[in-house]
């Protein structure tokens, strides 16, 4: 799990980026999230909410906002910057892991006996 804090509709929100993340916004669009369309105010919406629920989830602790909170009461600027983090928390969550020394000894024997 990958965690971070976003403000808003005014308040101070843990978000989070797991597998939770993925299943919720599927629940509440229907879609995968790799058919997220930053476009569509509707994922932007749910995309937000999953990673809240992701995050509360698993603490066990109430969620401190709804949808509902953030349609009516959330400014466009804090809207733009929850969801610029919770997709650089996506990005960090699936980035390749980096090699270590070995593997990368490996891989290059590997291409010196190929040629």
């Amino acid at each position: 799990m990958i965690k971070s804090k976003i403000k808003i509709a005014g308040k101070d929100v843990n978000v989070a980026w797991c597998y939770a993340t993925e299943i919720a916004f599927h629940n509440y669009t229907g879609l995968p999230v790799e058919k997220f369309n930053i476009n569509d105010p509707t994922h932007v919406l749910y995309l937000i909410i999953a990673s809240v629920f992701a995050y509360y989830n698993a603490t066990g602790a109430e969620l401190p906002i709804e949808d509902a909170d953030i349609m009516n009461d959330a400014t466009p600027q804090e809207i733009a910057g929850a969801i610029l983090k919770v997709i650089d928390l996506q990005k960090e969550w699936i980035k390749e892991p980096e090699s270590n020394d070995s593997q990368k000894e490996e891989a290059e024997e590997e291409n010196e006996k190929k040629q």
